[in-house]
């Protein structure tokens, strides 16, 4: 064997070795680099949202009292009597301005404020073992049973002194108002000068009904009321 035939296999073994060294820890390597270098930029992305939001908290920080100012004005704007006559300005001026006409008001007793059931988000049911009710309903119905007369006093005290409170100081006037718009259009540009005020009050129900003279829209509202 010459010398210049084992100088050529010394060098491809070298080759070998160099590429295999690259194969089986330079490739590794650098795919972990990669991927900890995502990582890096990843959190770095996740922190830089979380301080938008705590600099968009410090700034509603700051304006803590300029906010409570805000809903103590809005508050000034419920009427602290009913003043039905104020929608009844309010419903002619929003059927007048699309060439309609209001055609009745009625208006029912105050009764106590009431969160709306589309305010409200549903508490989830906890689900029953069937195999296990009926034997927990046995026990329940025993100690209702020796508990019950000193309990219920007591039970349906608590949420009748809330109401009353509340009932003397926030309550809603439910109003119907009956008029006719020249078009659908116009029907819900008319809803929406309602929604506008300045009278503070919820449109809670709007229905259309086309006829050869016009549209028919009934108009359910809130009046709110605010003796606080």
């Amino acid at each position: 064997m010459t010398r210049q035939l084992i100088n050529l296999i010394g060098g491809l073994v070298t080759v070998l070795v160099l590429v295999a060294g690259v194969v089986l820890i330079g490739l590794p390597m650098y795919s972990g680099a990669q991927a900890a270098g995502k990582e890096a930029d990843d959190v770095a992305r996740g922190n830089a949202t979380q301080q938008i939001v705590i600099d968009g908290l410090r700034v509603q920080e700051a304006q803590f009292d300029q906010l409570e100012d805000d809903v103590a004005q809005l508050r000034r704007q419920i009427a602290v009597e009913p003043r039905v006559d104020d929608v009844v300005a309010l419903a002619l001026a929003a059927v007048s301005a699309q060439g309609g006409t209001l055609d009745s008001v009625s208006a029912t007793e105050a009764v106590p404020f009431a969160v709306r059931v589309d305010e409200q988000a549903p508490a989830p049911a906890a689900e029953a073992d069937p195999g296990t009710a009926d034997a927990s309903a046995t026990d329940e119905n025993a100690d209702a049973e020796a508990d019950g007369a000193t309990d219920a006093p007591a039970a349906a005290s608590a949420p009748a002194a809330a109401a009353a409170s509340g009932a003397e100081t926030q309550l809603q006037v439910p109003v119907t108002l009956a008029m006719t718009a020249p078009s659908v259009e116009a029907a819900t540009s008319i809803v929406d000068a309602l929604r506008r005020g300045p009278r503070v009050l919820a449109v809670t129900q709007a229905t259309t009904t086309s006829e050869e003279g016009g549209v028919k829209l009934n108009v359910e509202v809130l009046v709110f009321v605010n003796r606080s």
